[in-house]
């Protein structure tokens, strides 16, 4: 009997095996005492509306992988997720970070919140922990024979790091989503992109000898942010949570994006044509938001404000506004690239010889991006989108200073790179912009052979971008 059992075990044991997941644990704050505060049947609603929300985020089919119940489950308030990296195109901490934001941006235009907010009181929020590491898939129990065999459960130190993590919550000021030390590592090697964060030092945690670095997530870049909004009220929702605490940088990203987000769909509508003034109140924003928050890093939002700068054709502002960024933070490739950027847009303007001063000023500059960020041939994997954006301009503005000298093969070379980036970067709208640069006087000593070869290639590839973008 005893030999059979070991095999039992010594079996279940061999099944065991490894796999690389990101943790996230997302409960209500403070549901003790919200749970105190009701009877016990208006606590079960209060419940299952939480319940319910989850359940209407995770409807999208991305979250599929999560649904089997080895990799979620709830208890009482408290939702549990495993993300396998593998299952995520291993990305996983990027997707678990967007899981959250939607199931917070949810929670907050939920019934209970809007009634919270319209009458001036602050919403109930949810607190979230994320880790990243290898776990163990289990089976229990051990012994077979028992009744009620679970197919398989996922152990780890990782997980309980996750755990963890949430009860840092109490530290923060802004999202409450918080990033133990390898999750936030592993973030940053997945995007390699402009990312927010606030460094909320070394913590001590439950259970661990010693502290831990922990950072409280304030956003991500905005081709995967413009994803995050869920259907229903969300404007005023947004704007409400923003008056209320202007000083929080969470809440200023999230409404100048959304409002970013509403002026890209009619400029992508008008194929670049229509400049919304929704721009300008995302740029509004942003920039109270820099002048007035202290304490944080706010690349994302100084990024967003250059971008609204940069569309609204606000070329002086956005020059002094890009060098102002690039001083404080040197790493800052959009920003180097975007005071290029508005010289050469202000010289195409310009009467002549104010023209000459500004383009050569502007590739003055424009070397300097490309000094300072360009990786050797054959390193450009390393780059991220940021940076092959930056570069992209700078090698546009130099195409444009080796055309009015008429240096047209260096013209020629110089744009074939700013196309190479483009395409590196899934710059989609990069086309429209270059035939509208070209509409407008740039370019003109290039040779039109070599102009219609580039910018043929160029639609062939965007093409390829929108195709696998609706695919996807």
């Amino acid at each position: 009997m005893e030999k059979q059992q070991k095999q039992d075990v010594d079996s279940r044991v061999s099944d065991y095996h490894s796999l690389d997941v990101t943790a996230i644990f997302i409960d209500i704050e403070d549901s003790t005492g919200i749970a105190n505060h009701y009877r016990s049947d208006d606590y079960r609603l209060f419940l299952s509306q939480y319940h319910a929300i989850v359940s209407t985020v995770l409807e999208d089919k991305q979250w599929d992988p999560i649904k089997h119940p080895v990799y979620h489950n709830f208890f009482g308030d408290e939702f549990m997720a495993f993300l396998v990296h593998s299952s995520y195109e291993n990305q996983s901490v990027s997707k678990a970070l967007e899981l959250a934001t939607k199931l917070k941006l949810a929670w907050y235009i939920s019934k209970e919140n809007k009634e919270r907010l319209d009458s001036d009181k602050e919403v109930i929020e949810v607190n979230v922990g994320v880790n990243y590491g290898a776990v163990f898939s289990m089976t229990y129990p051990l012994i077979s024979g028992t009744a009620q065999v679970r197919e398989s459960t996922l152990e780890g130190f990782p997980i309980t790091i996750a755990k963890r993590a949430q009860s840092v919550c109490e530290h923060s000021r802004a999202s409450r989503i918080i990033l133990a030390d390898a999750a936030y590592r592993q973030y940053v090697a997945e995007t390699r992109c402009p990312h927010e964060f606030d460094y909320l030092g070394r913590q001590s945690l439950k259970g661990l000898a010693q502290s831990m670095s922990c950072y409280e997530w304030l956003g991500g870049d905005y081709d995967h942010f413009k994803h995050y909004f869920p259907p229903g009220d969300i404007e005023s929702t947004l704007e409400k949570l923003y008056y209320k605490n202007p000083l929080n940088p969470w809440y200023a990203l999230l409404l100048a994006y959304y409002y970013y987000k509403i002026a890209e769909e009619k400029w992508y509508e008008s194929d670049g044509r229509e400049v919304s003034p929704f721009y300008n109140k995302a740029g509004a924003i942003c920039l109270k938001a820099i002048q007035s928050i202290t304490g944080v890093r706010l690349r994302q939002l100084s990024s967003l404000l250059l971008t609204c700068l940069e569309i609204q054709g606000r070329w002086d502002e956005l020059r002094h506004r890009a060098e102002q960024a690039f001083g404080a933070d040197p790493t800052f490739a959009q920003a180097s690239a975007l005071n290029a950027w508005a010289a050469f847009r202000f010289g195409l303007t310009s009467e002549d010889k104010v023209k000459d001063a500004a383009i050569k000023d502007a590739a003055t500059r424009a070397i300097q991006t490309a000094v300072l960020f360009e990786r050797g041939e054959g390193d450009e994997g390393d780059l991220g989108d940021e940076v092959k954006e930056a570069l992209y301009r700078a090698h546009v503005v130099l195409a444009h200073e080796h055309s009015e000298s008429k240096r047209r093969d260096e013209a020629l070379a110089e744009l074939q790179k700013a196309i190479n980036y483009a395409v590196k970067a899934k710059l989609d709208w990069s086309e429209t912009e270059l035939k509208k640069l070209k509409e407008e006087g740039a370019f003109k000593h290039m040779r039109e052979a070599d102009w219609k070869n580039v910018i043929g290639d160029l639609e062939e590839e965007v093409q390829e971008m929108r195709k696998r973008k609706s695919e996807k």
